[in-house]
């Protein structure tokens, strides 16, 4: 620790300095020593706490080997504080916020290192003795990887919105930064560049018990592929995967015939074509690589630093046998103030909070520094006994005693003029002046300087942004709209306002010698991005966890992340598909229409079941599955049936007498609502028992799940008929016909504080009263699709591209944006944006709150 230096400063004055000198010896002397004490310098505070043990990773795990600032891992649906020693799988994410970087291991195989303000997901970990396989999703931001030499088996690959990026063994860096391109920079070794559904593992993983030679011709995917050497770089944008789609769609189309062939002679004649196919193609690409640019050059630096670790991997099989022993150990810091610098042999490695993973004998010297608090050094031996969390608080620097104010004249006795010829002063009167001064100094004396000047006074600066609850950043503090500070005159402060749906701003504010106040209006900016997933009109969207996910017409499903970033896209044999939408359920998508259920992971896009559908299974119109409880219910015509995401198996939970159903479910506390082809609203316990019926004037019910909002649930029959159903009394609240005659309605119902709520095919939107179903307004006319609700608001796209935030009560606009394209689903609300999916294959994500 670097010694305070605390004593007392007093610079030589003439003819005083000797008399104080010995006077603050005589004080000294008569104080027993007690300015001594107040003189020691403070000290920081070290708890010491045990760190459990290194886990070895399984085969499917990779370990997170450093971390510094706040870094979260994405797990069981919530994103929690990532720690030293994590094991991470698939499906899970890591994200970094400023200053703030992590470290991943993959066994003996790599290391990646996530960059401040990054989110990777892990989309596959496979460390198999006979073959290791890394796949991952960068959603935003910059990744470096270190890479072994890989063996042909082997495999290594970070995917982007716009590529995936395949390698065999090297150092690169991959950046994606939002709205801007991915740009591949590579230091030693080769990248190959593949559009991103052309993901040769995902590829391999389908015709996977084909044999060899339908490896092989995927294999030669690679080799058409563009590639990045030893210091180049490549920019590629979404036009690099739109370039190369005739490609990917044919590439796609034959590997699912290999996997569909039964016979030997089907899947060898596949493979031979699909292998020619592969040898003949050259993947487009308007970008060619380039010399790499100093700054991307000089961050490539840092993969001299890391390490692969030698992590070893249990067995696959042998969880329960003794776990192998990896001799490395964790060190970890937490500092108060949290944004205290920490520097590690002599580097800086972090703010706050530092964790790492080291080899026995390792000698580490940490620094921690921060103005206004004493530093601290902190020497580690790596060694078990050394491998604990270290908590530091560090101590602040005491202010030093402000000079005393000179004693003042009486005011009844005014100094006279001095005669010329006049004495200096005797030496008794000085004796007696410095006498007087020190005594009535209370701590530590202070410096006694007549030719000093007083110190500048604080200068308070306050910052008030629009809108109110912007986030501004400035001087090392930060507040949501409003931030005061004190500065000194003559400094210069950075301001950053930002808020999300808003053009950030950075300004410099200059501190004069007066109070200040500054206010800054961000300018709106609502549509956060305009993602392109596909060529086909988008036809229905889920959202969750911080994926979006489309259907389109052709009876694909593609997904984004809230950043826009592509992550992954799914074909089905649901083509064509006029309304079937994806449900979200837990961290899986269901996906059904006219001929198969496919179910996918949300975040990696594997594809865990593909379903044939019978007949009496078939989903049209937009019929799906439901959640309840821990159970899926998937809606059969005669039947509502559970269903078993793992085993793709099928039980009865429910048989439906009569004409049968073709709605969809809803679900009302612990039992189930469901309508029949005449009408009749049949209400279901959770044990599949028929417990209430009642007769309805709305037949012919398509589709559209039952709309349920407390003890009121409601439906609509094919040609406009809407019933009610006071879920309490268990009988018709109301029934009515909507305005509008032979209306088509297969939407669901809305139910909202305000009213319920009706779409039909002609683009009409109805609002009915909660209480009688009488019209709230006159209908909206022009609707591309149904409305969803937030706050009082209906949201809706209309035919002309617009976006419509009305009044719920009177259906007056209060709010539109132009799209700059034509909506074409029913808008979704999640984590407080709008979500929309557009005739053009866009999914568009908007702030509300930016929208004027």
């Amino acid at each position: 620790m670097k010694a305070l230096y605390h004593s007392f400063p007093f610079k030589p004055m003439l003819l005083k300095s000797l008399l104080i000198l010995g006077i603050l010896g005589l004080l000294a002397a008569c104080s027993g020593g007690s300015d001594a004490e107040t003189a020691a310098p403070p000290q920081a505070t070290v708890a010491e706490e045990e760190l459990p043990p290194l886990q070895a990773p399984q085969i499917d795990e990779g370990l997170i080997s450093y971390v510094s600032g706040i870094v979260d891992l994405y797990r069981g649906g919530e994103w929690i504080p990532a720690e030293i020693g994590d094991l991470v799988t698939v499906d899970e994410s890591i994200r970094t916020e400023g200053d703030s970087s992590c470290e991943l291991q993959f066994g003996k195989t790599a290391v990646i290192r996530i960059q401040e303000n990054t989110e990777v997901a892990l989309n596959r970990i496979s460390l198999k003795p006979e073959a290791n396989k890394v796949g991952i999703a960068m959603v935003a931001g910059t990744v470096l990887a270190k890479v072994e030499k890989l063996s042909q088996q082997d495999s290594f690959s970070v995917r982007t919105q716009s590529a995936v990026c395949g390698v065999r063994g090297t150092e690169f860096s991959v950046s994606a930064e939002e709205g801007q391109e991915t740009v591949l920079a590579v230091k030693e070794g080769s990248v190959a560049v593949l559009p991103p559904a052309l993901d040769p593992d995902e590829l391999k993983d389908k015709v996977a018990d084909k044999g060899e030679s339908a490896i092989a011709a995927i294999d030669k995917l690679l080799e058409a592929a563009p590639r990045v050497e030893a210091d180049q770089e490549l920019e590629l944008d979404e036009e690099f995967a739109e370039e190369n789609i005739e490609l990917t769609e044919s590439m796609v189309q034959a590997v699912t015939e290999i996997a569909a062939a039964e016979t030997e002679a089907e899947v060898s004649a596949k493979s031979d074509s699909l292998s020619q196919q592969a040898a003949t193609t050259k993947v487009a690409s308007k970008s060619a690589p380039r010399e790499i640019s100093p700054v991307r050059a000089e961050t490539l630096k840092q993969t001299d630093k890391m390490e692969i670790l030698a992590v070893p991997v249990a067995a696959e099989g042998e969880t329960a046998a003794p776990q192998p022993e990896i001799m490395l150990y964790k060190i970890a810091l937490k500092i108060e103030p949290s944004d205290a610098a920490i520097m590690l042999n002599g580097e800086k490695v972090g703010t706050g909070n530092f964790s790492a993973l080291y080899q026995e004998g390792r000698s580490l010297n940490f620094s921690v520094s921060r103005d206004g608090y004493q530093s601290y050094e902190l020497p580690v031996s790596v060694a078990p006994e050394a491998a604990k969390l270290y908590r530091l608080q560090l101590a602040a620097v005491p202010s030093a005693a402000p000079e005393p104010e000179p004693e003042p004249e009486p005011a009844a006795e005014p100094q006279a003029e001095p005669e010329p010829e006049a004495e200096a002063p005797a030496p008794a009167t000085e004796i007696d002046e410095a006498e007087e001064t020190v005594s009535e100094a209370e701590t530590p004396p202070v410096e006694v300087d007549t030719d000093s000047e007083a110190p500048a006074e604080p200068v308070r600066v306050q910052i008030s942004a629009d809108p109110s609850d912007a986030r501004i950043s400035a001087a090392g503090e930060n507040g949501r709209g409003s931030l005061t500070i004190e500065s000194l005159p003559g400094n210069d402060i950075g301001v950053r306002i930002e808020r999300r749906g808003f053009v950030p701003q950075e300004i410099e504010i200059s501190v004069g010698t007066n109070d200040l106040t500054r206010s800054i209006r961000l300018e709106p900016r609502p549509i956060l991005f305009s993602t392109k997933l596909g060529d086909d009109p988008f036809v229905g969207l889920a959202a969750a966890s911080g994926t979006i996910v489309a259907a389109d017409s052709k009876g694909r499903i593609s997904a984004a992340n809230l950043q826009g970033r592509n992550l992954w896209r799914k074909e089905s044999a649901n083509s064509p598909n006029e309304n079937s939408s994806p449900v979200i359920i837990g961290n899986q998508v269901f996906f059904s229409g006219s001929k198969e259920l496919i179910v996918v992971a949300l975040r990696s896009g594997e594809l865990r079941q593909q379903i044939s559908l019978p007949g009496d299974k078939s989903h049209l119109f937009g019929r799906r599955v439901v959640p309840f409880g821990e159970r899926v219910l998937y809606p059969a015509n005669n039947s509502i049936e559970r269903f078993n995401p793992a085993s793709g198996a099928f039980n009865t939970f429910t048989r439906l007498e009569g004409p049968g159903s073709r709605m969809t479910p809803g679900i009302a506390g612990n039992s189930v609502v469901i309508a029949d082809q005449e009408g009749l609203f049949i209400r279901i316990n959770a044990q599949g028992e028929v417990t209430d019926e009642i007769r309805t004037a709305a037949l012919q019910p398509i589709a559209q799940r039952v709309a349920v909002r407390g003890s009121l649930a409601a439906f609509s029959g094919r040609r406009g008929d809407v019933a009610a159903i006071d879920l309490d009394s268990f009988r018709v609240a109301w029934e009515r016909k909507l305005a509008d005659e032979g209306v088509s309605i297969a939407a669901d119902l809305l139910i909202t504080p305000e009213g319920v709520y009706a779409f039909s095919r002609e683009g009409s939107i109805y609002g009915l009263s909660l209480a009688d179903g009488s019209d709230l307004f006159t209908p909206i006319r022009g609707a591309a699709a149904a409305p969803a609700y937030r706050d009082g608001e209906l949201i809706y796209g209309t035919k002309d591209g617009k976006l419509i935030l009305a009044s719920a009560a009177s259906g007056a606009t209060r709010r539109s944006l132009a799209l700059g394209g034509a909506p074409s689903t029913r808008p979704v609300i999640t984590d407080g944006l709008i979500a929309l999916g557009t005739r053009q294959g866009r999914v568009l994500l908007i702030e509300p709150a930016a929208i004027e």
